[in-house]
């Protein structure tokens, strides 16, 4: 998520629901992504990291 969260840095993470364009902490299967969440027109999981593609 460089440069909007830097490497090395700590989160803080609050429980509760996530708002279109907010970062959130994801668990898929047995991986945990730290990504944007975009709820529309589809819900994505993106980075600012251009290496890595979304997620549908």
């Amino acid at each position: 998520m460089s440069p909007t969260l830097p490497e090395s840095c700590y989160l803080l993470v609050q429980l509760g629901s996530v708002n279109d364009g907010q970062i959130c902490i994801t668990r898929i299967e047995d991986e945990l992504y730290v990504k944007c969440l975009q709820k529309q027109p589809r819900l994505k999981l993106f980075t600012d990291n251009k290496t890595y593609e979304p997620i549908e």
